[in-house]
């Protein structure tokens, strides 16, 4: 079995004691806390990644228009990403875990994470709505039909769809999904840091 396989079928066994209420042993809590560092310095880059991304095309799409409209809509656009960059890049910074930690400080290490984690999660379901404004401005003033010309698309019925609230639908549909998605995750995080806390005390 590779090392990922492994991560995977530890994390499996993780929460299934959590659910079923099986006492964490200190050496899971140690291999839990190895395992959420490497998950937190992978989430650091694809979240970097993705964003600079975003902001990118933002940008493309800021000197390509002209209308002042749809200007206004992509500087809003970038705005909240380079504000989310920046809480991502303070926040998620990947903290250092010594291999040879004691379980003590894994406990540590766990608890201030997780909390760390639950916390950027409910504040990143606000930061994500506050694309809503520009995205809806953009499509207001004709932005996703003028992308799909500019890409040279002819489709009369996917011209059509960007034509209509279709695409601002998607995306609100796609901010409520997220909206919910964190809430389950943070309440996740909140059951983990809570048997952890128990471990430690036992």
């Amino acid at each position: 079995m590779n090392e990922r396989g492994a991560e995977r079928q530890h994390e499996a066994v993780w929460k299934a004691q959590e659910q079923e209420g099986i006492p964490i042993t200190l050496e899971e809590v140690c291999t839990r806390a190895r395992q959420l560092h490497q998950e937190s310095v992978r989430e650091f880059w694809t979240w970097m990644l993705t964003l600079g991304s975003l902001i990118t095309v933002c940008c493309v799409l800021l000197v390509y228009f002209r209308q002042p409209f749809l200007r206004v809509s992509c500087m809003s656009g970038i705005s909240v990403l380079l504000y989310l960059g920046l809480r991502v890049t303070r926040n998620r910074q990947p903290v250092s875990l010594n291999a040879a930690a004691r379980p003590e400080v894994c406990v540590n290490f766990l608890r201030v994470e997780l909390g760390r984690k639950r916390d950027e999660i409910l504040e990143i379901r606000w930061v994500l709505c506050l694309l809503f404004p520009g995205a809806l401005g953009f499509w207001w003033g004709g932005g996703s039909v003028g992308v799909i010309r500019w890409l040279g698309i002819d489709s009369p019925s996917l011209l059509l769809f960007y034509e209509s609230p279709g695409p601002l639908t998607v995306f609100a549909a796609f901010l409520a999904l997220t909206w919910i998605g964190c809430v389950r995750r943070a309440q996740g995080l909140e059951r983990e840091i809570h048997e952890i806390s128990k471990q430690a005390s036992a």
